[in-house]
């Protein structure tokens, strides 16, 4: 399939095949150098602004529909981890952020005895 693509794009003057890429070994690299102190891979910690830190605490009280969001990311993650570049887009992660906010909201409402806004 990636073969087709590129062929299929690599004549087309708009697109380059660029974009389909194995970067892998790179972005492998560069999580690894977040546990080695870099501190250019360490902004990726601010990733949907530090709130998937908060995540795991979020889990235990959220529901469970918004529990089977999150497997999404690691599929998104995996996916990201070999085509994406995240040694300089972390905007790769931007479609994952109403996942990790729906769970985070959910957890809050669950928490603090907040009525549901659907009933």
């Amino acid at each position: 399939m990636r073969l087709g693509l590129i062929h299929l794009l690599s004549t087309s003057p708009v697109t380059s095949t660029a974009m389909f890429e194995n970067h892998f070994h790179s972005n492998l690299d560069f999580v690894l150098s977040t546990f080695k102190g870099n501190p250019e891979a360490l902004r990726m910690l601010m990733t949907f602004g530090g709130l998937w830190i908060v995540l795991p605490l979020c889990l235990r009280n959220a529901g469970g529909d918004t529990q089977r969001l999150l497997a999404l990311f690691p599929l998104f993650y995996i996916v990201m981890l070999i085509v994406g570049n995240m040694n300089d887009e972390a905007r790769i992660f931007s479609e994952m952020i109403p996942p990790v906010t729906t769970v985070i909201i959910s957890a809050f409402r669950h928490e603090f005895h907040l009525p549901d806004p659907q009933r």
